[in-house]
């Protein structure tokens, strides 16, 4: 539901209801979102179809500095993951039967 809300969104952008320039000014999350999908949109385009995020990924285009923002994001989120505490590791636990009671 996240990416076709932000596809319905670049779509206003690309058929003119909202210029790029109010769009850009008010919004930002776009790209975090984009950041997230964009290393699976060939993956996921290949199940789905081409048209999968197509207006989105020309808002995306379309903004200036678009791509290098994503990745700028990307990089962020990946910084920012590495913080996390990560979960302990599970132990192994053996069990051996022994044949005398």
């Amino acid at each position: 539901m996240v990416i076709s809300y932000w596809e319905m969104a670049a779509a206003l952008v690309k058929n003119g209801a909202v210029s790029l320039e109010l769009f850009s000014d008010s919004n930002g999350e776009h790209i975090g979102v984009f950041s997230k999908i964009e290393p699976l949109l060939g993956e996921i385009r290949a199940a789905l179809g081409p048209q999968f995020a197509a207006s989105f990924e020309k808002l995306i285009d379309a903004t200036p500095d678009g791509r290098k923002r994503v990745a700028e994001a990307r990089e962020r989120m990946k910084a920012i993951h590495a913080k996390w505490p990560r979960p302990p590791k599970k132990r192994q636990v053996r069990v051996t039967l022994s044949e005398n009671p």
